[in-house]
């Protein structure tokens, strides 16, 4: 069945699709998600790991705006769209020059209506900020701030109804940049989600290399901090892009932290995180594959296959 009339016949039966619920937020559970590098289409995804992504991450430039067709069926089938753009000079991007370029990333995110779009505006913004940024300085917080405002006011100048704003901190504000999460946040009632990233980087056993540490740490720091102006607990939470490395990580470890993840998932340690999104979707081998598999698995993930908004 084309994706079209799939698409016709759950909103005729009254059924909303995953990307029609309010908020994006599912109703248990939460949402399986991954980004596309590596495998480069759902399909392949698919076919790697025998299951399909409630979410994909997406990550787009002004060189390249506009998503495949393969995803814009994907979205028309019910799935659930992170348009990521990652603007490197903020005040440029703030200002009134950028404005048409802004225009067209909310052409791209409206022509998926009555779908919801997840957007973000330059993820790890915690690692790029001036003073002192860790990795290319990208500019102050307070530029960082004017380019969110600037979007917001440029999608809706443009008519942009379905658009959710998604903050995406860095693993760094684990043990780094969290002075620098209170700084950048635009404001409790201009973000719709907050995502943070955890990628493994160091042998099983080391902190730094275990799923269930690094979320831990960063989530008490979250919770803990939040607050009038800053309140991150009035939103739903994400791991927007994790990974156990390969290049730091052997094949075992990699299997591990797959597998921590799934006991945190069963156990419900982490209820504010809603939506887990894999970094890279490369085909995998021996212990990683099957402990991946036994991560997509889960029932965490799998109440929302059953569910009335399943993808089919």
């Amino acid at each position: 069945m084309r994706p079209s009339l799939l698409l016709a016949m759950l909103m005729s039966q009254g059924l909303a699709t995953h990307n029609q619920l309010a908020g994006l937020l599912p109703h248990t559970g939460g949402w399986r998600g991954s980004t596309l590098g590596g495998c480069k289409s759902v399909k392949a995804y698919e076919d790697n790991f025998g299951y399909k992504p409630h979410l994909v991450r997406e990550f787009l430039t002004e060189h390249r705006m506009e998503v495949t067709d393969e995803v814009k069926a994907y979205v028309e089938a019910g799935g659930i769209l992170w348009y990521n753009v990652a603007p490197t000079n903020w005040a440029h991007a703030a200002s009134p020059e950028y404005a048409s370029q802004i225009t067209e990333y909310a052409k791209h995110v409206s022509q998926f209506a009555p779908a919801l779009v997840m957007v973000c505006v330059r993820h790890e913004p915690d690692t790029h900020m001036s003073p002192g940024a860790h990795h290319d300085p990208y500019g102050t917080a307070e530029e960082y701030q004017a380019m969110w405002r600037a979007f917001r006011e440029g999608f809706e100048a443009a008519g942009v109804k379905n658009a959710l704003w998604v903050m995406d901190y860095s693993r760094a504000i684990l043990d780094k940049t969290f002075d620098n999460v209170e700084k950048l946040w635009p404001g409790d009632e201009v973000v719709d989600w907050l995502f943070f990233n955890t990628f493994g980087d160091h042998p099983a056993g080391k902190p730094l290399g275990n799923f269930t540490e690094i979320v831990g740490g960063i989530y008490k720091q979250l919770e803990e901090s939040s607050g009038p102006g800053h309140n991150y607990n009035r939103v739903p939470w994400g791991v927007g892009a994790f990974d156990p490395k390969p290049s730091f990580m052997s094949n075992h470890d990699r299997a591990v932290f797959f597998d921590e993840a799934s006991a945190a998932l069963d156990s419900g340690i982490f209820p504010r995180i809603r939506a887990l999104v894999k970094y890279t979707c490369d085909a995998m081998t021996g212990e990683e594959l099957t402990s991946y598999k036994r991560y997509l698995g889960r029932e965490f993930f799998a109440v929302n296959d059953r569910s009335e908004e399943v993808i089919v």
